[in-house]
Protein backbone atom coordinates (compact mmCIF):
# COMPACT_ATOMS: atom_id res chain seq x y z
CA UNK A 1 0.00 0.00 0.00
CA UNK A 2 1.25 3.59 -0.70
CA UNK A 3 1.63 6.30 1.91
CA UNK A 4 0.30 9.07 0.71
CA UNK A 5 2.48 12.95 1.22
CA UNK A 6 2.27 14.64 3.55
CA UNK A 7 0.07 17.43 1.63
CA UNK A 8 -2.17 14.97 0.91
CA UNK A 9 -2.01 12.99 4.46
CA UNK A 10 -4.42 15.10 6.60
CA UNK A 11 -7.08 14.97 4.01
CA UNK A 12 -6.17 11.22 3.93
CA UNK A 13 -7.28 10.75 7.48
CA UNK A 14 -10.46 12.72 7.48
CA UNK A 15 -11.92 10.38 4.62
CA UNK A 16 -10.77 7.29 6.17
CA UNK A 17 -12.50 8.60 9.69
CA UNK A 18 -15.75 9.59 8.08
CA UNK A 19 -15.61 5.99 5.93
CA UNK A 20 -15.53 4.32 9.25
CA UNK A 21 -18.34 6.48 10.95
CA UNK A 22 -20.65 5.79 7.74
CA UNK A 23 -19.75 1.92 8.25
CA UNK A 24 -20.53 1.66 11.56
CA UNK A 25 -23.80 3.93 11.21
CA UNK A 26 -24.95 1.09 8.09
CA UNK A 27 -23.96 -1.79 10.43
CA UNK A 28 -25.66 -0.06 13.41
CA UNK A 29 -28.68 0.48 11.55
CA UNK A 30 -28.87 -2.81 9.96
CA UNK A 31 -28.84 -4.55 13.27
CA UNK A 32 -31.16 -2.09 14.42
CA UNK A 33 -33.33 -3.62 11.41
CA UNK A 34 -32.92 -7.01 12.33
CA UNK A 35 -33.82 -6.34 15.84
CA UNK A 36 -36.59 -4.29 14.70
CA UNK A 37 -37.85 -7.72 12.06
CA UNK A 38 -36.77 -10.47 13.73
CA UNK A 39 -37.13 -13.46 12.21
CA UNK A 40 -38.48 -16.96 13.50
CA UNK A 41 -34.52 -18.52 13.33
CA UNK A 42 -33.15 -16.13 14.69
CA UNK A 43 -35.87 -15.94 17.64
CA UNK A 44 -35.77 -19.08 17.98
CA UNK A 45 -32.23 -19.87 18.69
CA UNK A 46 -32.41 -16.71 20.53
CA UNK A 47 -35.15 -17.96 22.99
CA UNK A 48 -33.26 -21.37 23.20
CA UNK A 49 -30.14 -20.09 24.24
CA UNK A 50 -31.63 -17.31 27.19
CA UNK A 51 -33.63 -20.18 28.34
CA UNK A 52 -31.27 -22.31 28.91
CA UNK A 53 -29.03 -19.64 30.60
CA UNK A 54 -32.13 -18.98 32.35
CA UNK A 55 -32.14 -15.13 31.35
CA UNK A 56 -35.65 -15.10 31.84
CA UNK A 57 -35.85 -10.59 31.56
CA UNK A 58 -34.19 -10.96 28.58
CA UNK A 59 -36.40 -13.90 27.10
CA UNK A 60 -39.17 -12.32 27.94
CA UNK A 61 -38.24 -8.86 26.03
CA UNK A 62 -37.08 -10.56 23.08
CA UNK A 63 -40.31 -13.31 23.00
CA UNK A 64 -42.51 -9.64 23.25
CA UNK A 65 -40.69 -8.62 20.37
CA UNK A 66 -41.50 -11.83 18.40
CA UNK A 67 -44.90 -11.54 19.21
CA UNK A 68 -45.09 -8.13 18.31
CA UNK A 69 -44.10 -8.96 14.96
CA UNK A 70 -46.18 -11.39 14.19
CA UNK A 71 -44.02 -14.89 15.17
CA UNK A 72 -45.70 -16.99 17.72
CA UNK A 73 -45.44 -20.78 17.61
CA UNK A 74 -45.58 -23.49 20.58
CA UNK A 75 -41.62 -23.03 21.94
CA UNK A 76 -42.32 -19.55 22.12
CA UNK A 77 -45.34 -19.50 24.38
CA UNK A 78 -43.99 -22.33 26.44
CA UNK A 79 -40.39 -20.53 26.94
CA UNK A 80 -41.79 -17.21 27.83
CA UNK A 81 -44.41 -18.47 30.18
CA UNK A 82 -42.01 -20.89 32.13
CA UNK A 83 -40.00 -17.63 32.35
CA UNK A 84 -43.34 -15.38 33.85
CA UNK A 85 -43.92 -18.74 36.21
CA UNK A 86 -40.39 -18.94 37.23
CA UNK A 87 -40.58 -14.82 38.13
CA UNK A 88 -43.76 -16.14 40.01
CA UNK A 89 -46.14 -14.16 37.99
CA UNK A 90 -48.69 -16.76 37.29
CA UNK A 91 -51.04 -14.17 35.68
CA UNK A 92 -48.90 -13.53 33.12
CA UNK A 93 -47.71 -16.95 32.56
CA UNK A 94 -51.27 -17.57 31.90
CA UNK A 95 -51.26 -16.16 28.35
CA UNK A 96 -48.41 -18.06 27.53
CA UNK A 97 -49.21 -21.40 28.34
CA UNK A 98 -53.05 -20.84 27.22
CA UNK A 99 -51.27 -19.72 23.69
CA UNK A 100 -49.22 -23.00 23.59
CA UNK A 101 -52.11 -25.23 24.02
CA UNK A 102 -53.78 -23.66 20.72
CA UNK A 103 -50.57 -25.30 19.57
CA UNK A 104 -51.01 -28.36 21.11
CA UNK A 105 -54.29 -28.57 22.82
CA UNK A 106 -52.85 -32.08 24.80
CA UNK A 107 -49.86 -30.79 25.78
CA UNK A 108 -48.64 -32.17 29.47
CA UNK A 109 -46.68 -29.77 29.89
CA UNK A 110 -48.85 -26.50 29.29
CA UNK A 111 -51.88 -27.87 31.11
CA UNK A 112 -49.55 -28.82 34.13
CA UNK A 113 -48.13 -25.43 34.29
CA UNK A 114 -51.80 -23.75 33.76
CA UNK A 115 -53.25 -25.86 36.34
CA UNK A 116 -50.69 -24.49 38.99
CA UNK A 117 -51.23 -21.12 37.41
CA UNK A 118 -54.44 -20.70 38.16
CA UNK A 119 -54.24 -21.82 41.36
CA UNK A 120 -51.72 -19.86 42.46
CA UNK A 121 -53.63 -16.77 41.11
CA UNK A 122 -56.70 -17.62 42.74
CA UNK A 123 -58.93 -18.84 39.55
CA UNK A 124 -60.28 -21.54 40.97
CA UNK A 125 -63.05 -21.35 38.64
CA UNK A 126 -60.21 -21.88 36.06
CA UNK A 127 -59.13 -25.15 37.74
CA UNK A 128 -62.54 -26.72 37.90
CA UNK A 129 -62.59 -26.03 33.59
CA UNK A 130 -58.82 -27.75 33.25
CA UNK A 131 -59.04 -30.73 35.07
CA UNK A 132 -60.93 -32.88 33.13
CA UNK A 133 -58.45 -31.98 30.18
CA UNK A 134 -55.74 -33.48 32.37
CA UNK A 135 -53.95 -37.26 31.86
CA UNK A 136 -54.35 -39.67 34.44
CA UNK A 137 -50.63 -39.33 35.29
CA UNK A 138 -50.34 -35.65 35.77
CA UNK A 139 -53.59 -35.82 38.09
CA UNK A 140 -51.49 -38.08 39.96
CA UNK A 141 -48.39 -36.07 40.03
CA UNK A 142 -50.02 -32.87 41.29
CA UNK A 143 -51.95 -35.09 44.05
CA UNK A 144 -55.71 -35.22 42.40
CA UNK A 145 -56.85 -38.58 43.08
CA UNK A 146 -60.63 -39.67 41.87
CA UNK A 147 -63.34 -37.74 40.92
CA UNK A 148 -64.50 -35.16 43.37
CA UNK A 149 -67.98 -34.13 43.37
CA UNK A 150 -67.84 -32.31 47.40
CA UNK A 151 -64.80 -29.42 46.82
CA UNK A 152 -65.05 -27.66 50.12
CA UNK A 153 -66.63 -27.37 53.90
CA UNK A 154 -66.61 -23.83 55.35
CA UNK A 155 -67.84 -23.05 59.16
CA UNK A 156 -67.44 -19.78 60.66
CA UNK A 157 -68.77 -18.21 63.84
CA UNK A 158 -68.32 -16.18 66.49
CA UNK A 159 -69.71 -13.31 69.04
CA UNK A 160 -70.42 -9.51 68.65
CA UNK A 161 -70.30 -6.78 71.08
CA UNK A 162 -71.23 -2.96 71.27
CA UNK A 163 -69.18 -0.36 73.00
CA UNK A 164 -72.37 1.92 73.64
CA UNK A 165 -71.50 2.29 77.57
CA UNK A 166 -71.80 6.02 77.04
CA UNK A 167 -75.31 5.78 75.51
CA UNK A 168 -76.04 3.82 78.54
CA UNK A 169 -74.51 6.56 81.05
CA UNK A 170 -76.56 8.99 79.10
CA UNK A 171 -79.74 7.40 79.63
CA UNK A 172 -79.17 6.55 83.17
CA UNK A 173 -78.81 10.32 83.88
CA UNK A 174 -81.02 12.56 82.29
CA UNK A 175 -80.99 15.47 81.24
CA UNK A 176 -83.82 17.73 83.45
CA UNK A 177 -85.67 18.67 80.55
CA UNK A 178 -89.73 18.61 80.24
CA UNK A 179 -90.73 15.82 78.66
CA UNK A 180 -93.46 13.21 79.52
CA UNK A 181 -91.68 9.99 77.81
CA UNK A 182 -88.23 8.76 76.75
CA UNK A 183 -87.54 5.16 74.99
CA UNK A 184 -84.26 3.81 73.43
CA UNK A 185 -83.34 0.46 72.40
CA UNK A 186 -79.81 -0.85 73.03
CA UNK A 187 -78.65 -3.79 71.12
CA UNK A 188 -75.32 -4.90 73.44
CA UNK A 189 -74.42 -8.50 71.79
CA UNK A 190 -74.96 -10.95 68.94
CA UNK A 191 -73.87 -14.16 68.09
CA UNK A 192 -73.79 -15.74 64.61
CA UNK A 193 -72.49 -18.81 63.40
CA UNK A 194 -72.93 -20.41 59.66
CA UNK A 195 -71.99 -23.47 58.07
CA UNK A 196 -71.80 -24.67 54.12
CA UNK A 197 -70.42 -26.79 51.63
CA UNK A 198 -69.21 -26.38 47.93
CA UNK A 199 -70.10 -29.01 45.55
CA UNK A 200 -69.16 -29.48 41.96
CA UNK A 201 -71.44 -30.78 39.36
CA UNK A 202 -69.94 -30.15 35.84
CA UNK A 203 -66.23 -29.05 35.18
CA UNK A 204 -67.92 -25.49 34.35
CA UNK A 205 -70.09 -25.19 37.20
CA UNK A 206 -70.22 -25.09 41.59
CA UNK A 207 -72.55 -24.53 43.60
CA UNK A 208 -72.38 -23.36 47.46
CA UNK A 209 -74.86 -24.06 49.58
CA UNK A 210 -75.32 -22.75 53.18
CA UNK A 211 -77.23 -22.15 56.48
CA UNK A 212 -76.34 -19.85 59.39
CA UNK A 213 -78.33 -18.39 62.23
CA UNK A 214 -78.06 -15.21 64.35
CA UNK A 215 -79.37 -14.62 67.89
CA UNK A 216 -79.65 -10.98 68.83
CA UNK A 217 -80.79 -9.98 72.63
CA UNK A 218 -82.23 -6.42 72.57
CA UNK A 219 -83.31 -4.42 75.52
CA UNK A 220 -86.28 -1.60 75.19
CA UNK A 221 -85.76 1.02 78.16
CA UNK A 222 -88.84 3.76 78.60
CA UNK A 223 -88.87 6.45 81.11
CA UNK A 224 -92.72 7.85 81.86
CA UNK A 225 -92.92 11.37 83.33
CA UNK A 226 -89.26 10.92 85.03
CA UNK A 227 -89.84 7.42 86.43
CA UNK A 228 -88.18 4.65 84.55
CA UNK A 229 -90.75 1.36 83.60
CA UNK A 230 -89.74 -1.97 83.16
CA UNK A 231 -87.24 -3.03 80.63
CA UNK A 232 -88.34 -5.28 77.81
CA UNK A 233 -86.13 -7.69 76.70
CA UNK A 234 -85.97 -10.29 74.05
CA UNK A 235 -84.18 -12.18 71.84
CA UNK A 236 -84.44 -11.64 67.92
CA UNK A 237 -83.56 -14.61 65.52
CA UNK A 238 -82.76 -14.98 62.72
CA UNK A 239 -82.02 -17.99 60.17
CA UNK A 240 -80.83 -17.42 56.32
CA UNK A 241 -79.87 -19.97 53.81
CA UNK A 242 -77.55 -18.87 50.81
CA UNK A 243 -76.53 -20.34 47.70
CA UNK A 244 -74.62 -19.40 44.84
CA UNK A 245 -73.65 -21.10 41.59
CA UNK A 246 -70.36 -20.38 39.92
CA UNK A 247 -69.81 -20.46 36.42
CA UNK A 248 -66.76 -20.74 34.79
CA UNK A 249 -66.01 -19.69 31.45
CA UNK A 250 -63.38 -19.71 28.56
CA UNK A 251 -61.41 -16.43 28.47
CA UNK A 252 -61.18 -15.87 32.31
CA UNK A 253 -64.78 -14.80 32.63
CA UNK A 254 -66.74 -15.82 35.50
CA UNK A 255 -70.38 -15.62 36.31
CA UNK A 256 -72.16 -16.04 39.97
CA UNK A 257 -76.34 -15.55 40.45
CA UNK A 258 -76.45 -15.86 44.18
CA UNK A 259 -79.38 -15.88 46.32
CA UNK A 260 -80.11 -15.00 50.36
CA UNK A 261 -83.44 -15.76 52.10
CA UNK A 262 -83.81 -14.52 56.23
CA UNK A 263 -85.86 -15.47 58.47
CA UNK A 264 -86.10 -13.07 60.78
CA UNK A 265 -88.30 -14.04 64.85
CA UNK A 266 -88.81 -11.50 67.42
CA UNK A 267 -91.42 -9.58 69.69
CA UNK A 268 -91.86 -6.02 69.54
CA UNK A 269 -93.37 -3.33 72.21
CA UNK A 270 -95.66 -0.58 71.69
CA UNK A 271 -96.19 1.64 74.02
CA UNK A 272 -99.43 3.44 73.99
CA UNK A 273 -101.15 6.33 76.17
CA UNK A 274 -104.34 5.31 77.83
CA UNK A 275 -106.68 7.95 78.04
CA UNK A 276 -109.64 5.93 80.02
CA UNK A 277 -107.00 5.38 83.02
CA UNK A 278 -104.70 8.37 82.26
CA UNK A 279 -101.39 5.62 82.23
CA UNK A 280 -99.06 4.05 79.84
CA UNK A 281 -99.70 0.67 79.02
CA UNK A 282 -97.82 -1.45 76.67
CA UNK A 283 -98.63 -3.78 73.60
CA UNK A 284 -96.46 -6.74 72.76
CA UNK A 285 -96.79 -8.38 69.28
CA UNK A 286 -94.68 -11.13 67.64
CA UNK A 287 -93.09 -10.18 64.77
CA UNK A 288 -92.09 -12.78 61.55
CA UNK A 289 -90.57 -11.14 58.59
CA UNK A 290 -89.45 -13.39 55.12
CA UNK A 291 -86.37 -11.02 53.37
CA UNK A 292 -84.56 -12.32 50.24
CA UNK A 293 -81.97 -10.42 48.08
CA UNK A 294 -80.97 -11.75 44.99
CA UNK A 295 -77.57 -11.25 43.17
CA UNK A 296 -75.51 -11.37 40.24
CA UNK A 297 -72.33 -10.46 38.70
CA UNK A 298 -69.86 -11.33 36.07
CA UNK A 299 -66.00 -11.06 36.45
CA UNK A 300 -63.57 -10.55 33.40
CA UNK A 301 -59.52 -11.63 34.69
CA UNK A 302 -56.81 -10.04 32.83
CA UNK A 303 -52.91 -10.41 33.52
CA UNK A 304 -52.86 -8.00 36.15
CA UNK A 305 -55.89 -6.97 36.52
CA UNK A 306 -59.91 -7.53 36.81
CA UNK A 307 -63.34 -6.04 36.56
CA UNK A 308 -66.28 -6.85 37.93
CA UNK A 309 -69.94 -5.56 37.29
CA UNK A 310 -72.53 -6.47 40.10
CA UNK A 311 -75.99 -5.97 41.12
CA UNK A 312 -78.61 -7.42 43.55
CA UNK A 313 -82.07 -6.66 44.00
CA UNK A 314 -83.75 -7.38 47.85
CA UNK A 315 -86.79 -7.25 49.38
CA UNK A 316 -86.53 -6.05 53.56
CA UNK A 317 -90.11 -5.73 54.90
CA UNK A 318 -91.87 -4.53 52.07
CA UNK A 319 -89.10 -2.14 51.31
CA UNK A 320 -87.75 -2.74 47.54
CA UNK A 321 -84.01 -2.21 47.61
CA UNK A 322 -81.48 -2.08 44.67
CA UNK A 323 -77.76 -2.13 44.08
CA UNK A 324 -75.46 -1.64 41.19
CA UNK A 325 -71.67 -1.36 41.52
CA UNK A 326 -68.13 -1.86 40.01
CA UNK A 327 -65.07 -3.48 41.01
CA UNK A 328 -61.81 -3.39 40.05
CA UNK A 329 -58.99 -5.96 41.27
CA UNK A 330 -55.25 -5.24 40.55
CA UNK A 331 -52.45 -8.36 41.04
CA UNK A 332 -48.93 -5.84 40.80
CA UNK A 333 -46.60 -8.56 40.85
CA UNK A 334 -49.09 -11.26 38.82
CA UNK A 335 -49.78 -13.60 42.15
CA UNK A 336 -51.63 -13.33 45.57
CA UNK A 337 -48.79 -11.60 47.27
CA UNK A 338 -50.19 -8.30 46.70
CA UNK A 339 -54.03 -7.63 45.61
CA UNK A 340 -56.19 -5.34 45.71
CA UNK A 341 -59.86 -4.68 45.10
CA UNK A 342 -61.95 -0.96 44.66
CA UNK A 343 -65.60 -0.75 44.24
CA UNK A 344 -67.81 2.05 44.15
CA UNK A 345 -71.68 1.19 44.62
CA UNK A 346 -74.83 2.66 44.43
CA UNK A 347 -77.85 1.38 46.85
CA UNK A 348 -81.17 2.69 46.27
CA UNK A 349 -84.66 2.05 48.28
CA UNK A 350 -87.30 4.34 46.48
CA UNK A 351 -85.93 8.21 47.41
CA UNK A 352 -83.28 6.40 49.17
CA UNK A 353 -80.02 6.95 47.54
CA UNK A 354 -76.58 5.78 49.14
CA UNK A 355 -73.03 6.02 47.51
CA UNK A 356 -70.66 3.36 48.74
CA UNK A 357 -67.63 3.23 48.30
CA UNK A 358 -65.05 0.08 49.16
CA UNK A 359 -61.25 -0.49 49.23
CA UNK A 360 -59.24 -3.53 50.38
CA UNK A 361 -55.36 -4.22 49.93
CA UNK A 362 -54.39 -7.59 50.95
CA UNK A 363 -51.29 -10.14 50.60
CA UNK A 364 -49.11 -12.42 51.96
CA UNK A 365 -47.23 -11.49 55.07
CA UNK A 366 -45.24 -14.60 55.60
CA UNK A 367 -45.37 -18.39 54.35
CA UNK A 368 -48.59 -19.47 54.72
CA UNK A 369 -50.18 -16.40 56.09
CA UNK A 370 -52.00 -13.91 54.13
CA UNK A 371 -53.68 -10.60 56.12
CA UNK A 372 -56.67 -8.26 54.39
CA UNK A 373 -57.63 -5.30 55.26
CA UNK A 374 -60.95 -3.14 54.31
CA UNK A 375 -62.89 -0.52 54.75
CA UNK A 376 -66.41 0.35 52.92
CA UNK A 377 -68.07 4.09 53.99
CA UNK A 378 -71.88 4.89 53.36
CA UNK A 379 -75.24 4.34 54.32
CA UNK A 380 -74.61 0.55 55.19
CA UNK A 381 -78.56 0.08 55.39
CA UNK A 382 -79.58 -3.58 54.08
CA UNK A 383 -76.55 -3.14 52.23
CA UNK A 384 -75.47 -6.66 50.71
CA UNK A 385 -71.59 -7.08 49.60
CA UNK A 386 -69.55 -10.61 48.69
CA UNK A 387 -72.45 -12.17 46.03
CA UNK A 388 -74.98 -11.86 48.78
CA UNK A 389 -73.23 -13.81 51.25
CA UNK A 390 -73.49 -10.74 54.33
CA UNK A 391 -76.43 -8.85 54.65
CA UNK A 392 -75.99 -6.12 56.95
CA UNK A 393 -79.57 -6.02 58.01
CA UNK A 394 -79.03 -4.02 61.68
CA UNK A 395 -81.66 -2.63 62.93
CA UNK A 396 -79.85 0.54 63.44
CA UNK A 397 -77.86 2.78 60.55
CA UNK A 398 -74.02 1.69 59.96
CA UNK A 399 -72.16 4.75 58.56
CA UNK A 400 -68.66 2.83 58.07
CA UNK A 401 -66.82 -0.70 58.96
CA UNK A 402 -63.83 -1.68 58.69
CA UNK A 403 -62.27 -5.03 58.53
CA UNK A 404 -59.22 -6.80 58.73
CA UNK A 405 -58.91 -10.53 57.92
CA UNK A 406 -55.97 -13.22 59.29
CA UNK A 407 -55.94 -16.23 56.62
CA UNK A 408 -53.16 -19.17 57.33
CA UNK A 409 -52.89 -21.96 55.01
CA UNK A 410 -51.97 -24.99 57.05
CA UNK A 411 -52.04 -27.44 54.64
CA UNK A 412 -53.40 -27.84 51.03
CA UNK A 413 -56.65 -28.79 52.97
CA UNK A 414 -57.15 -27.08 56.12
CA UNK A 415 -57.38 -23.19 56.10
CA UNK A 416 -58.23 -21.11 58.76
CA UNK A 417 -58.83 -16.85 59.36
CA UNK A 418 -60.10 -15.24 62.06
CA UNK A 419 -61.73 -11.62 60.81
CA UNK A 420 -62.16 -8.53 63.01
CA UNK A 421 -65.22 -5.97 62.15
CA UNK A 422 -65.16 -2.48 63.61
CA UNK A 423 -68.69 -0.47 62.71
CA UNK A 424 -70.08 2.39 63.25
CA UNK A 425 -73.37 2.32 64.13
CA UNK A 426 -76.57 4.87 65.65
CA UNK A 427 -78.64 4.28 68.54
CA UNK A 428 -82.01 6.68 68.44
CA UNK A 429 -82.95 8.15 71.38
CA UNK A 430 -87.08 9.14 71.47
CA UNK A 431 -88.40 12.54 73.14
CA UNK A 432 -91.95 12.71 73.35
CA UNK A 433 -92.31 16.75 75.00
CA UNK A 434 -95.97 16.53 74.69
CA UNK A 435 -98.44 13.33 73.17
CA UNK A 436 -98.07 15.67 69.78
CA UNK A 437 -94.22 17.10 70.30
CA UNK A 438 -91.19 14.60 70.02
CA UNK A 439 -87.93 14.16 68.73
CA UNK A 440 -85.32 11.71 67.61
CA UNK A 441 -82.04 11.92 68.57
CA UNK A 442 -79.24 9.93 67.84
CA UNK A 443 -75.66 8.54 69.35
CA UNK A 444 -72.83 7.38 67.33
CA UNK A 445 -71.04 4.65 68.86
CA UNK A 446 -68.61 1.43 67.63
CA UNK A 447 -69.93 -2.11 67.27
CA UNK A 448 -67.28 -5.16 66.98
CA UNK A 449 -67.29 -8.57 66.09
CA UNK A 450 -64.80 -11.52 65.76
CA UNK A 451 -65.23 -14.31 63.09
CA UNK A 452 -63.01 -17.14 63.25
CA UNK A 453 -63.64 -19.98 60.27
CA UNK A 454 -62.58 -23.17 59.38
CA UNK A 455 -62.47 -24.54 55.55
CA UNK A 456 -61.31 -27.54 54.52
CA UNK A 457 -60.59 -28.56 51.17
CA UNK A 458 -61.19 -32.13 49.31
Amino acid sequence: MRIPSNKYQKYFLIISALLVVFMTGTLSLSLNAQEEHPTYRNIDSLSYVLYKQQKWDELIDAGNAALNHGIDYYYLRIRMGVAWYTKQNYRKAIPHFEGALKFNELDETSLEYLYYCYLFSGRQYDVRRLLPKLSKHSKEKIGITGQQVFEEIYIEGGPSIASNQKIKDDWSHPKPEDNIYNSAYFYDQYTYFHTGFRFKIHPNISIYQGYENTAAPFTQKVRYQNQELEEFTYTARQNDYYGSFVFGLPGGIQVTPAYHVIWLEYNDRKMKYDSTTFRLVSDTTQIKTQDYVMSFSVKKDFPVFAIELNGTYGDFGRNDQTQLGISGYTYPLGNLNLYTQTSLINRWSGDDYSLIFYQMIGGRVANKLWLEGSFTIGDLSNYAENNAFVIYNAPERINYKFETVFIYSLSKHFEFSVRYRMMQRESKYLYFYTLDSFEVTTSKYLYHTVIGAIKYRF
